[in-house]
């Protein structure tokens, strides 16, 4: 988030971010399984390691799969857009379309496209 090529908004937030974050570095030296992962990634596979988290977030898929090799429940961006939708909590369509509109790298489109007819099946329901 404090990367120089994070959009500007985001490094703002984590400049002062709420009291409810808490940022901290971990004590495991956690050795990734799989090559090809960042430094962010391997930090927070060994951080929710360390912590026994309940999740940890993730969207690049060498690190889901080193997350999930790892016994971690991963929770991807469009994971907790589908629960905050099953929530009625956000227009999973109009979240999506604006997501897309953003630096954030997408899914490959079978993904996305099973993630629209889930949805699409929620509302018919």
């Amino acid at each position: 988030m404090r990367h120089l090529r994070a959009p500007g908004a985001v490094r703002e937030w984590i400049a002062c971010p709420p009291d409810w974050i808490s940022i901290r570095e971990t004590g495991y030296e956690y050795v990734p399984k799989a090559s090809g992962l960042g430094r962010g990634e391997i930090a927070a596979i060994g951080l929710a390691i360390d912590v026994n988290a309940d999740a940890v977030l993730m969207d690049d898929r060498a690190a889901i799969r080193e997350g999930r090799n790892s016994d971690l429940t991963v929770l991807t961006t469009f994971s907790v857009l589908e629960l905050a939708a099953i929530r009625n909590l956000i227009d999973f369509e109009e979240v999506l379309a604006a997501l897309a509109q953003t630096t954030f790298r997408m899914p490959p489109d079978d993904v996305v496209n099973e993630y629209l007819r889930r949805n699409t099946e929620r509302k018919l329901a």
